[in-house]
């Protein structure tokens, strides 16, 4: 079963949220301003895909990148992928539920989370 993580990334000016679906070769990757699944529905960018060793990595990054810290983690269901929407029902601790990435524009994503 494919696994997701949540990481928080720090950096000097403040921090975010990133969430990483992982795929066959990379990780699936979404910035949050607030923890994925706080609200209904949030607003997010996708951003480039991180390396599967992101699943298990906490600590500084390369200089001037911050640090992360895994805040959440799980498996997950993939029921649908597309390159417009992506729908999966993850299974952790602190994210778990239905979830629903529709693109809007070209990196703007929803979030839509029951």
């Amino acid at each position: 079963m494919p696994r997701f993580v949540v990481d928080e990334h720090t950096r000097s000016h403040g921090s975010h949220y990133d969430l990483m679906l992982e795929s066959q070769l990379l990780l699936w990757t979404w910035r949050f301003r607030d923890f994925p699944g706080s609200e209904s529905e949030q607003e997010c960018k996708r951003i480039q895909d991180h390396e599967r060793r992101f699943l298990e990595y906490e600590g500084e990054l390369s200089p001037g990148m911050g640090r992360v810290e895994i805040v959440a983690s799980g498996t997950f269901d993939l029921l649908s992928a597309r390159e417009d929407h992506i729908y999966f029902h993850a299974r952790g601790e602190k994210l778990a539920g239905s979830c629903h990435l529709v693109r809007q524009s070209e990196n703007k994503w929803v979030m839509k989370y029951e």
